[in-house]
């Protein structure tokens, strides 16, 4: 039953990776990295710093974009339900309590690509038509 699950886990993938398009942002990891049918409720928890891991306990570090870019309002938007304005106050509070640190922003998709392929575990979004060979997808958000 196990390999019947990976085993359409990973054909939904592959299906998605062909869906990836302008409008979407795909939600990725290392080539190495595991997590396999990740969900939205996992990324916004780990986003938002209430959880530090998904799927069967695989350690998630996301990176975001810098203010300001298109990619990063619509994953605020789609995927947390909150503004660039929300994403930012909830991390102040979080941070004056001492209770974490906000994602490592990053400039653009390739500065994406490039922390996430490089550092195992790491877990970022770029926009769907960036996506390529140098990373895995988990999720595609259309």
């Amino acid at each position: 039953m196990k390999k019947l699950k990976m085993i359409v886990a990973a054909s939904a993938l592959f299906l998605a990776a062909g869906a990836a398009s302008a409008d979407s942002i795909a939600v990725i990891t290392s080539v190495d990295g595991k997590g396999i049918g990740i969900t939205k409720d996992e990324i916004a928890n780990i986003y938002l710093g209430n959880s530090s891991t998904y799927g069967d306990g695989v350690q998630g570090q996301p990176v975001d974009h810098a203010d300001g870019a298109q990619v990063r309002k619509k994953f605020f938007k789609t995927m947390l339900d909150k503004s660039e304005q929300d994403f930012d106050r909830h991390w102040s509070t979080r941070r004056f309590s001492g209770r974490g640190k906000p994602p490592r922003q990053l400039g653009s998709d390739a500065e994406v690509k490039q922390w996430v392929s490089s550092n195992p575990g790491s877990i970022g979004y770029i926009n769907g038509k960036s996506m390529d060979k140098s990373v895995k997808l988990l999720l595609i958000i259309p």
